[in-house]
Order: structure tokens, then C-alpha cells, then sequence
């Protein structure tokens, strides 16, 4: 359970680290795909940041959840029964 917390911790770090990419620079995706699918008026990078945040969010919710139940199961197991 720990480490699944850890990934899902990694993970929305990377999804914050897109959301805040695509915020500074919002061309990143057109310039490594070749891709244009809003003719370039800023519609999908918006679009692209809401996305990333929300995942971001969405999962570092996730991890925390994984992470306070694997630290209760810790504490069960590692103390002792009166």
C-alpha cells in the first residue's frame, strides 16, 4: 500500500510539473507533435491545464487516502495487543 501512495505521489508530480508547463509554455505540445488542433488560438492548451490540474489534483487526493490508510495498518500491526 505504501508504495502504491509513492507512485501515485510521483505521478501527480508529474501531472503538476504538465499543468505548470503548460501554463508557462503553452506551445510544449504543438512543438513535439506537430500538432496544431485549435489553429493555434490557445483553446486546447487551456483546455490541456485544466486536464493536468485536475488529475494532478485528483490523484495526490488518491495518495494521501493510500497513504494514511497503509500508516493506520502500520500502526495496528506494529502495536502491541493488550
Amino acid at each position: 500500500m505504501m508504495a502504491r501512495a509513492r507512485i501515485e505521489i510521483i505521478v501527480a508530480l508529474v501531472f503538476g510539473a504538465l499543468t505548470v508547463m503548460t501554463i508557462v509554455w503553452p506551445t510544449w505540445i504543438e512543438r513535439l507533435t506537430g500538432l496544431e488542433p485549435d489553429a493555434g488560438n490557445g483553446e486546447w492548451e487551456w483546455l490541456a491545464v485544466a486536464v493536468f490540474a485536475l488529475a494532478s489534483v485528483s490523484i495526490a487526493v488518491l495518495a494521501g487516502r493510500d497513504w494514511r490508510t497503509a500508516h493506520r495498518r502500520r500502526l495496528a500491526v506494529d502495536s502491541p495487543s493488550v
